[in-house]
């Protein structure tokens, strides 16, 4: 008796260039400005978030993929579990803005990241971070205009400027990004296995946990399988051995 399981992933879609994953504005600072992050409900979505890029965080560490963090000035620094996630990444670096799109004309701090990118022949950016609806779309606006193609990955996007948080921001941006590029591209996913290929999507992952054998599936086959090598053995002749 045999049994196979087969296990599918996504496979990730093609961008043009380098890609790097960005990470903006996940301070402290903005997760407690509307004053309601103490909210049951609100508490849920931001341990979803911080889980949804860590978990990005990670991909990106195990596929020398840069990491971006970008910090809004002056208002305090990466939250530290994103920082820690990205501990023994090959490419880890902290940029800072004062205006909400990081590549606004008013950022004074945009020619340091603009020079990075085009040192490292960067040309996909992967967003993610905070607040969805200003800072990054702000930010997705500024990269589609300089010819560069993103990826929202809006499991790991929020926004923090309403009593109920908004999350998760899937399709979000939908009917919101418009642009006009030669050849940038700009589509938002909530299955990270689409973004990075050694990645499980929640589905695949499910069935990991279900292929498991630990899992009550696979415990009854095992055990039918007991009882049909049981079976067999009676029926089957028993040969003696001989002694010498």
């Amino acid at each position: 008796m045999f049994i196979t399981l087969v296990l599918i992933s996504s496979s990730s879609f093609a961008e043009k260039g380098n890609r790097a994953l960005v990470v903006i504005d996940m301070q402290q600072y903005f997760i407690d400005g509307s004053g309601f992050a103490r909210e049951p409900a609100n508490q849920e979505k931001t341990r979803q978030l911080f889980d949804a890029q860590v978990e990005a965080i990670e991909a990106a560490v195990r596929t020398d993929t840069p990491i971006i963090f970008i910090e809004y000035d002056p208002f305090g620094t990466t939250d530290e579990r994103l920082k820690n996630a990205a501990r023994g990444a090959k490419d880890v670096v902290y940029f800072l803005k004062n205006d909400d799109g990081m590549f606004s004309n008013q950022n004074s701090f945009r020619q340091e990241l603009v020079d990075y990118l085009g040192e490292k022949k960067i040309e996909t950016l992967i967003m993610t971070g905070a607040n969805g609806g200003a800072c990054v779309h702000e930010s997705i606006i500024g990269a589609l205009n300089r010819n560069l193609s993103v990826i929202a990955y809006d499991q790991a996007i929020a926004d923090f400027n309403y009593r109920d948080f908004r999350y998760p921001y899937d399709q979000y941006y939908r009917d919101r990004i418009h642009f006009s590029c030669e050849d940038c591209t700009f589509r938002e996913t909530s299955v990270l296995s689409e973004i990075f290929s050694d990645v499980n999507s929640n589905e695949d992952r499910k069935s990991v946990r279900d292929n498991s054998v630990d899992s009550p599936a696979i415990q009854e086959i095992l055990k039918k399988m007991d009882e049909f090598r049981q079976f067999f053995d009676k029926m089957s002749p028993r040969t003696e051995g001989c002694e010498g």
